[in-house]
């Protein structure tokens, strides 16, 4: 009778069930309090209003898919229905490779990793503000990041991850300094790790491919992408024919308007330099953003140092993780990832905040990035994971640290956002 019920699906799979029913029970339970998931703002709804006829540029591909498959039904409520599917599949996909790594794991650290992949599968900086604000264009860098780590082990399918990186540019050119960042870092990593020269350079080939395919969109889009657009006038018109009279987004983003003011002069466009011309708009957009956060500094400064103080405990054992990596003599390319590895959330932070006002996204954005970087450290170098559990496991085990897993994980239900 035992020996039926190890063999049974559900019991194969128990882990990953775990895994999913987890990750819908808190983001339905503690992250959105006993509400189901749902596109409640007409803001959000303006993502998926658009499509391919308003111009070819980046941040129209989620609406573009969403009318493709929906046509005429196309409305707020079914925007809510495909995109709770969306975040079911990708959480299903998300338990699979979680069940992965702890099956991966020895019996005797398989507790410690456990307690480590509930800080990754709770809180409000990981998959929180995803079924939150249920819709938001980064949604679709997750989806994208799923289905890498499902190509990179496949010799033939993972030379299709350079359509993911550009694909990833298609929702939003800030993929560059997030999402495109985590994949290129885990190729060039599974290239330094790789036991045999052939799959070595199978690795640097799609890391240099999909590189450059993302460099090129980056810098195709950051010089073109105005000129491609419809007319303001013919934007709003076909916004309001697809339902959404909410303007104020791709005003920003594609006519450089904030609340109804040209925040680059129009002189700006005319510099013949197209480096300089690009160095001009940073500095614009840089400015606004620097206004539109002092005019709530108190909520900005409290957001950003809230999340400092619940992060930073969790980001120091990562880092001094990769320190022993990086200062460890021999293979060069292995340290030079452990040296990205621990710069990348500083990184992605320092560059995103100068343009977003939304300090709680992008926490969520480098932290989670951080965290996936460690769990494929621990899953693919048996001797790192057996030194992080060996320190973790004593820790997991007291009060304190149960506490603050408690603290970490309930935070949701006092933080508005």
């Amino acid at each position: 009778m035992a020996l039926q019920r190890k063999s049974h699906p559900l019991f194969k799979h128990r882990f990953s069930l775990f895994f999913f029913l987890y990750l819908v029970f808190y983001n339905v339970v503690i992250t959105n309090r006993l509400r189901l998931w749902e596109v409640d703002d007409y803001a959000i709804y303006s993502f998926y209003a658009v499509d391919f006829s308003y111009g070819f540029a980046t941040k129209l591909l989620p609406g573009a898919i969403f009318r493709a498959l929906f046509r005429s039904h196309a409305s707020r409520s079914t925007a809510t229905i495909f995109l709770t599917v969306l975040m079911l599949l990708f959480f299903a996909g998300v338990a699979l490779l979680l069940e992965r790594f702890l099956l991966h794991v020895p019996k005797e650290q398989r507790n410690a990793a456990f307690f480590l992949l509930l800080f990754f599968v709770s809180g409000a900086y990981t998959f929180s503000i995803f079924t939150k604000t249920l819709g938001l264009l980064d949604t679709f860098w997750l989806f994208g990041a799923l289905l890498f780590f499902f190509l990179i082990e496949h010799q033939l399918l993972r030379y299709l991850i350079p359509l993911i990186f550009a694909l990833s540019i298609l929702v939003h050119n800030a993929s560059l300094i997030s999402y495109i960042v985590l994949m290129s870092v885990v190729l060039l990593y599974r290239a330094s790790i790789a036991k045999e020269k052939k799959e070595r350079r199978s690795f640097l080939t799609v890391f240099v491919l999909s590189v450059s395919v993302a460099a090129a969109l980056f810098v195709f889009f950051s010089l073109f992408e105005t000129k491609l657009i419809c007319s303001l006038e013919t934007f709003h018109e076909k916004l309001r024919s697809h339902g959404s009279d909410v303007f104020y987004y791709y005003d920003y983003a594609f006519f450089d308007i904030y609340n109804g003011e040209q925040y680059i002069p129009d002189e700006v466009y005319s510099v013949e330099s197209a480096f300089l011309r690009f160095l001009y708009i940073i500095y614009y957009r840089i400015k606004l953003n620097v206004r539109v956060v002092l005019m709530n500094s108190s909520i900005h400064l409290t957001s950003i140092c809230c999340g400092f103080v619940v992060l930073l405990p969790i980001l120091c054992f990562f880092i001094q993780s990769h320190r022993k990596q990086l200062i460890k003599k021999g293979n060069g390319l292995r340290r030079f990832c452990a040296f990205l590895m621990m710069v990348q959330f500083p990184f992605t932070l320092l560059v995103a905040l100068p343009f977003s006002e939304d300090f709680t996204r992008w926490l969520t954005h480098a932290f989670l990035i951080a965290f996936t970087l460690l769990l494929t450290v621990l899953y693919y170098e048996p001797e790192q994971r057996t030194l992080f559990f060996e320190k973790l496991k004593p820790i997991a085990e007291t009060t304190w640290a149960k506490l603050f897993f408690v603290a970490y994980a309930s935070i949701n239900v006092f933080t508005i956002y």
